[in-house]
């Protein structure tokens, strides 16, 4: 009698005990997973979007799974287990993840309007990089600008470039003469900074020699750092009195006035230079209106800022490659000495012969997207293929996923094969499969400029140095800002005479 009514007092506890508990937890877990969502709003026959259980802290702890440390990697395991459209919350608002095709379709292109460029990361994208530059803006701002925006990257303005671009690559060749390995991401994102400043601003840089501390550079190189880390943080962040934000802001302060200083000296001088902010001083619009002051400085700093960390990726990917498939860098430097001879000077014109190149290029990006993710909001209530999107949901293309399916790729997507790219094949798969560059009417302006200089750069190094690959390195990709690694890659170089 004695130990039933112990065990009877005991249960009672534990009930007692499990509703504290519930009380107590119920708060933090809406807190974290928000209100439980009425399925009366959903339109009939419309689908909700899959989701993963939500613990008391939501799905914030899946968040900390990727492998390697990395966020992007804990996406992709959600992603794995609900499909090609589904949903993790945080803080009570959806953010959902798209790796199909069709859909990205819609969402950049044919039903674009209803999933504006907003969101988090683009207010910490106007914080670091100017709030009305083209990369930011929307609606009929941006297609102003980006009206205003198209002569600078036309045919005859790319020619004009081509010096400059031959010069940043012999300049990457000297370095190389003093070293016989070199850092792939930090040696490739200097040599692009080089390009981009001076084919776009006529601001000469020797960013590849050793200890240059240039206050631009230096201001790029951290802001691009700093990006993922604040959007990944609460947004009062950049509130706090920390060391980084401090030399962040002064950064920030002595690149604007060093910009002004450029604006200021272009507008005075009227010469033919062949570069980007000439273009943008002479823009006018349907109005015969120019560009504001704010809208001239906040074009310099996103164009440096795309101009620079995300080409590096992508050329860094592809030093890698090549170097990683001797066969591959072998092909790519016979077709360039067939196309060039005894040249040392690669014109406009041989570029567009250098095919096999441009699949090598357009491979190493689909492989490792260099922004593996795209971030759109939802404006209103919308059904796509019989998915719900709620209004003011996010949504995170996964471009890195997308351009890897075997569904558009075969059954090597994972793997590095200029192949994929042979003419003919583009019409095997959905324009929306290869989106390192966007869709549709966002598609980067500037996508011709990084192919053209993507091809001078590592043509002219090929001709030079050899790369290979230095064992017992971890490649496994990280996203910082764009796809990299924790610790760069290591390459061997070695003279070709």
């Amino acid at each position: 009698m004695t130990s039933i009514s112990w065990i009877e007092r005991t249960q009672s506890f534990r009930k007692v005990l499990t509703l504290l508990l519930s009380l107590l937890t119920a708060p933090i877990s809406r807190f974290f997973n928000g209100p439980i969502r009425v399925q009366a709003n959903v339109p009939e026959g419309a689908r909700l979007i899959p989701e993963p259980p939500a613990g008391v802290f939501g799905h914030m702890p899946l968040l900390m799974k990727g492998d390697n440390q990395c966020a992007y990697d804990a996406l992709v395991k959600i992603r794995k287990q609900y499909g090609d459209v589904c949903q993790f919350r945080i803080l009570g608002k959806p953010w959902i993840l798209v790796s199909d095709a069709e859909a990205i379709q819609k969402i950049l292109v044919s039903e674009r309007e209803r999933f504006p460029k907003k969101g988090d990361a683009v207010e910490e994208m106007k914080v670091l990089f100017g709030e009305q530059g083209i990369l930011v803006t929307e609606g009929e701002q941006w297609l102003r600008q980006r009206k205003m925006c198209m002569p600078a990257f036309r045919h005859e303005q790319l020619l004009g470039m081509v010096d400059g671009m031959n010069q940043v690559a012999k300049q990457a060749c000297q370095y190389l003469k003093r070293h016989d390995e070199v850092e792939a991401l930090s040696f490739m994102s200097r040599a692009a900074f080089a390009n981009i400043c001076q084919a776009g601003f006529d601001y000469h840089i020797e960013s590849l020699e050793e200890g240059v501390h240039d206050p631009i550079l230096d201001t790029q190189e951290m802001a691009t750092r700093e990006l993922v880390k604040r959007i990944q943080r609460t947004k009062y962040w950049k509130k706090l009195p920390l060391p980084s934000n401090f030399k962040l802001a002064n950064l920030l302060k002595e690149q604007e006035k060093i910009l002004k200083e450029i604006i200021a000296e272009k507008k005075e001088n009227t010469d033919d230079a062949k570069i980007l902010l000439n273009e943008f001083l002479r823009a006018r619009d349907d109005n015969g209106g120019s560009m504001t002051e704010t809208e001239l400085l906040h074009m310099c700093m996103q164009f440096m800022a795309a101009g620079h960390e995300t080409t590096g990726a992508a050329l860094q990917w592809t030093l890698f490659f090549l170097a990683t498939h001797p066969d591959v860098q072998a092909k790519v430097l016979a077709e360039a000495d067939s196309i060039l001879g005894d040249k040392k000077h690669i014109d406009f014109d041989d570029v567009k012969k250098m095919t096999y190149f441009e699949q090598v290029f357009n491979e190493s990006m689909r492989v490792r997207a260099p922004i593996p993710v795209m971030v759109r909001m939802v404006a209103e209530d919308t059904v796509i293929n019989g998915n719900f999107y709620p209004k003011d949901a996010v949504i995170m293309i996964m471009v890195g996923e997308v351009q890897r399916d075997t569904r558009y790729w075969g059954n090597d997507a994972e793997f590095f094969n200029p192949e994929h790219f042979a003419p003919g094949k583009d019409a095997e798969r959905p324009r929306a499969a290869f989106i390192p560059f966007g869709l549709g009417p966002r598609l980067c302006i500037g996508h011709r400029f990084t192919m053209l200089e993507a091809a001078i750069l590592i043509v002219q190094l090929l001709r030079e140095y050899r790369f290979s690959y230095i064992p017992g390195q971890n490649v496994d990709p990280f996203l910082r800002t764009t796809w990299s690694t924790k610790n760069g890659i290591r390459l061997q170089v070695t003279p070709r005479n």
